[in-house]
């Protein structure tokens, strides 16, 4: 890649020529080009051959004859520069040498030129320069009072002084907004036609308003007052806040002076005596900003306040609370019109003014014909939000509630109701503790409202429409069903078949949902009986293991992929939109397609590892689970659990333990602190294979990321020693022995040998990997534990031994069944490229995902074999000791019969005693190995149809979003024929032909994938 460098400057010299500036996207270049010849009489050009620039002026073309120099047109191309895409480095770099330039012109805006005159008359001295204008004209007094007067009462003008523009207003001009006959004086009021006075009196009355301390805004007030024709009033506007004098219509039978505004574009703020309007445009500024920039009320003003004075935005008016207020009200009568109702009355039916998603199946609306062939969902999702609170305040129950039930939230007074008679029962928690039901009775004081819960499509985001309620204490049961029966009124018909309901705690929440809501005389739940209930992908996985293939959306039959979690991001987006973007569902599919393809590959590996008959019983049992599940029998999932004995976790070891400790108020902490003991043997192990990885490539990352877990380490080591000393008071360091570490055997690091001759003398892993890496004090520190205490010293009581085995133990255990799932891992590898288990492809992809098997075969294998190391020196009891055996080199092998079933010579070959082991005892059958096979080929199934659901999904949804769109347009068709007024007809044709283009917008983009 070349290195970019500045342009260098090119100087003008005198030559036969002229100097032309090109501009392309690569740059900007300069040519000398030639000045054509002078013309001759000789034989003209043809005319087809004649060069000939056009160029389109007002109401007539202008030709350049073939005789005439042709300039060159500033915005072509050059043919012989080729066109790239340049970086913002290169465009920054291209601007560089313009910045003296542009900035000489930037000054020459803030003078005015010598002699110049009025650009519309061409006369006089022009005195004033519009900057709201095009080109910011100069224009006399006259002129920009008659340009000004009755369409651009809002702009924003300047006065030249004789040595600077200083900013000034209209008004000065006799500019005033006349209502009532579109924008001219009403003819019942005196006609006063304004005086333009000359520009020294302007001159006079702009100096004194500069000289004036007392006023710092440039003589903005007119100063009118109110009288029986008019009054000064303050005018907001996009470009700022103005006072001008608003003269009302006084023709008898006139609307009120507030109507008159309002069908003028002024939204007056007080209705009774109006002193403070908005502009139309202003108030739909602020819904932008505000929805685009999450921009307040008080930031939005404060900035018009600058942009009125720049100098001193305090002199401005504040009118934030208005705009606050009348905002609301804009807002509301907005949202009337854009759903075609004619009267506030006729917005009654909940969730009438509000939008829900396009591309969800919603019988009669955007569903093909003969749908009820396919078995079509909703899917559905609730969550709770503790960011969006309400504080109490003095005076907040006076608000006015301008919808009650249409829009988004529930309906108020229904709502506040359903809370008082409603009554929280206390249920058992069947599942870990999570917060949203150990926090759902607790207060919060200070507030009004605590949260909120909703309802979204759990594929798409829309919220529902009434389903948004309040939360007064927490995430409590009352709440959501009042959000979920309203939810599901609103947008889902009885033709609906079946409805995937995904919450964060549905494996309690769903068992007693039926129960309550039958309970309450405002509820309904019609759709109980064809509900599936989940639990998001995140959240799950907080849960108890049996909840995971209960209500995981992986395991549930027609959801595509959903992951179930789409309101959490979308929670800091309180302004929903029915409607999908077209953009996003080609992409979506795109995803879809790809991850299927992946998984395809996945499905034929795993097809030779059990035979079709097996594969088909596996099938068939979860067909009959899922079946069972549809009818609210969640636990008919557990097939996708396995079934072998698992041995106790860590975990729960150290639970009963600890539960043991306490009851006997003896040797409390022992258990912990030997846990502890044991994660810091894993962590020694864990920086060693650090340091082996450092390798002779010593960056400056990888070095610091190996003394941070030195560091961690000696952390660890110290606080372990303490405690030790504490609970054994024999270990106390004397003089002759300062660190009792010392007399203590370090644990022992033991792995198969990399070698690949099976004669090797290694079978006994007795090869230590990090025999020649450099290690720290603190790597083969001994670690103080019973299994390493010297023979003979009675250092520890026989609990302490006790409670070691038994975390042994838990810890072998552990590390076996790992062992075991990571070589069955690298086995299925091998089964999808043989050539990797023969060591001939150690470059190609494949060989990296085996090098990672590999790696973590060896950890867990270090894991194991120290686990067991202790064990043996802490018991002598053959059965334990024949439980835990020792590892051999081809005890960790890969299983031929699943990479090469059909290899001869397996009916010798014995299968390691680790795939047959059962924590209840020995087993000479294999059964983790067919154990581990029905796992894979269930859950790997399982993600594909997810997969080929969610490719069919994301097509059936595009032509759902199309026909979504033109049953809309077909509906405000429809209603524009029922209108009788010609504003309300006007605004139905235009809703219908916006639908129209969405749809057309959106077969155009989903066309070359349907």
């Amino acid at each position: 890649m070349t290195k970019r460098t500045k342009r260098s400057v090119v100087k003008d010299a005198p030559v036969n020529g002229m100097l032309v500036e090109i501009h392309t996207k690569k740059g900007t270049t300069h040519r000398l080009a030639p000045l054509p010849p002078k013309p001759s009489n000789g034989t003209p050009t043809p005319a087809g051959k004649r060069r000939r620039v056009e160029e389109h002026l007002h109401r007539e073309e202008q030709r350049w004859s073939s005789d005439q120099y042709i300039p060159p047109n500033p915005f072509a191309s050059s043919d012989e520069e080729p066109v790239v895409d340049n970086s913002n480095y290169d465009y920054m770099l291209q601007w560089e040498p313009r910045i003296n330039i542009y900035l000489r012109h930037l000054y020459q805006s803030k003078t005015r030129e010598a002699d110049i005159c009025c650009e519309v008359c061409g006369e006089d001295d022009p005195l004033w320069r519009c900057t709201s204008c095009f080109g910011s004209p100069n224009l006399c007094s006259g002129c920009c009072m008659a340009i000004h007067a009755t369409r651009h009462p809002f702009h924003r003008v300047e006065m030249w002084t004789g040595e600077f523009y200083e900013p000034s207003w209209l008004w000065k001009l006799g500019v005033s907004i006349f209502l009532g006959h579109r924008g001219r004086p009403c003819p019942l009021l005196p006609h006063v036609p304004p005086i333009i006075h000359p520009n020294e009196q302007y001159l006079a009355s702009a100096k004194s308003d500069w000289n004036n301390y007392n006023d710092f805004t440039f003589g903005s007030s007119p100063q009118h007052g109110k009288d029986g024709y008019g009054q000064e009033t303050v005018v907001v506007h996009v470009n700022g806040v103005h006072r001008l004098v608003i003269q009302p219509c006084v023709c008898p039978g006139g609307p009120p002076l507030d109507e008159q505004c309002l069908m003028a574009g002024l939204y007056p703020t007080t209705f009774k005596s109006v002193e403070t309007v908005f502009t139309f445009e202003v108030l739909h500024d602020y819904s932008l900003a505000v929805l685009e920039c999450c921009t307040s009320a008080g930031e939005y003003f404060s900035k018009l306040r600058r942009l009125t004075n720049p100098d001193f935005p305090d002199s401005v008016p504040n009118r934030h609370r208005e705009l606050l207020r009348a905002a609301r009200q804009f807002r509301h009568l907005q949202e009337l019109m854009r759903f075609g109702f004619a009267t506030r009355e006729a917005a009654c039916k909940p969730g009438s003014m509000a939008i829900f998603c396009a591309a969800c199946p919603q019988p009669d609306v955007n569903l093909e014909k003969n749908w009820e062939k396919d078995k079509q969902h909703m899917s559905i999702v609730a969550d709770g939000n503790f960011v969006c609170v309400r504080q109490s305040k003095k005076g907040a129950g006076h608000d006015l509630f301008l919808k009650q039930g249409q829009g988004y939230f529930v309906e108020s007074k229904a709502y506040k109701h359903h809370l008082a008679s409603a009554t929280e029962i206390t249920e058992p928690s069947t599942c870990n503790e999570h917060r949203a039901v150990a926090d759902k009775n607790k207060a919060h004081k200070g507030y009004d409202a605590t949260g909120i819960g909703a309802l979204a499509c759990a594929r798409h985001g829309a919220f529902l429409p009434s389903s948004l309620v309040d939360f007064q204490k927490g995430e409590r049961q009352i709440n959501m069903d009042y959000a979920l029966c309203k939810g599901l009124k609103a947008v889902a018909s009885s033709k609906v078949k079946r409805i995937i309901f995904i919450y964060d705690i549905c494996c309690q929440y769903w068992k007693n949902l039926a129960t309550r809501t039958q309970g309450y005389a405002d509820l309904e739940l019609p759709w109980y009986n064809s509900m599936v209930f989940s639990i998001g992908q995140f959240h799950v996985h907080g849960h108890q293991e049996k909840c995971l293939p209960r209500f995981s959306p992986l395991y549930i039959e027609g959801i595509g992929w959903n992951h179930g979690e789409i309101l959490e991001p979308n929670w800091s987006v309180l302004n929903p939109t029915g409607t999908m973007t077209n953009k996003s569902l080609p992409k979506l599919l795109k995803n879809a397609l790809e991850n299927l393809a992946e998984l395809n590959e996945a499905v034929e590996m795993l097809k030779s590892s059990a035979s079709e008959s097996l594969r088909a019983e596996w099938d068939a049992q979860l067909a009959e689970a899922q079946t069972k599940r549809e009818s609210h029998k969640p636990d008919a999932m557990d097939i996708l659990l396995s079934s072998i004995d698992k041995a106790p976790s860590r975990k729960a070891v150290e639970a009963t333990l600890i539960a043991a400790e306490l009851k006997k108020t003896q040797h409390v902490g022992v258990t912990s602190w030997i846990h502890d003991g044991i994660l810091l043997q894993e962590l020694q192990l864990d920086v060693l294979a650090a340091a082996k990885d450092f390798g002779a490539v010593a960056t400056d990352d990888r070095k610091l990321e190996l003394e941070r877990k030195r560091a961690a380490l000696k952390a660890k080591h110290d606080q372990h020693l303490e405690t030790a000393l504490l609970l054994f008071p024999m270990l106390s360091p004397s003089q002759n022995d300062p660190d009792p570490r010392s007399r203590f055997f370090p644990a022992p690091i033991r792995e198969p040998c990399e070698c690949e001759d099976t004669e090797c003398g290694h079978l006994g892993m007795d090869v230590n990997p990090f025999e020649e890496v450099a290690k720290g004090p603190l790597e083969t520190l001994a670690v103080l534990m019973p299994s390493s205490e010297p023979a003979r010293t009675g250092f520890f009581p026989q609990a302490a031994k006790d409670a070691e085995l038994q975390l042994r133990k838990a810890q072998a255990d552990e590390a076996l069944a790992n062992l075991r799932t990571q070589v069955g891992y690298k086995s299925f590898l091998f089964k999808a490229n043989v050539q990797l288990a023969q060591n001939k492809a150690q470059k190609t992809r494949g060989y990296a995902a085996v090098a990672s098997a590999e790696k973590a075969i060896r950890k867990h294998t270090r894991v194991y074999n120290q686990a067991q190391w202790a064990i043996w020196q802490l018991t002598s009891d053959p059965a334990v000791r024949a439980m835990y055996r020792k590892l051999q080199k081809g005890d960790a092998k890969p299983l031929q019969s699943v990479y090469q079933p059909n290899a001869p010579g397996q009916s010798k070959q014995n299968v390691s005693w680790i795939w047959g082991w059962k924590h209840s005892g020995e087993s000479t059958k294999p059964e983790f190995l067919t154990e581990i096979c029905r796992l894979n080929w269930l859950r790997t199934m399982s993600r594909w149809r997810r997969w080929q659901e969610e490719v069919d999904l994301v097509r059936a949804e595009m032509g759902w979003t199309i026909r979504y769109m033109k049953n809309k347009a077909d509906e405000w068709e429809r209603s524009s024929l029922c209108y009788n007024d010609g504003g309300m007809r006007a605004a139905a044709k235009y809703q219908a032909a916006t639908w129209r283009k969405l749809a057309s917008q959106a077969a155009a983009a989903f066309d070359p994938l349907l």
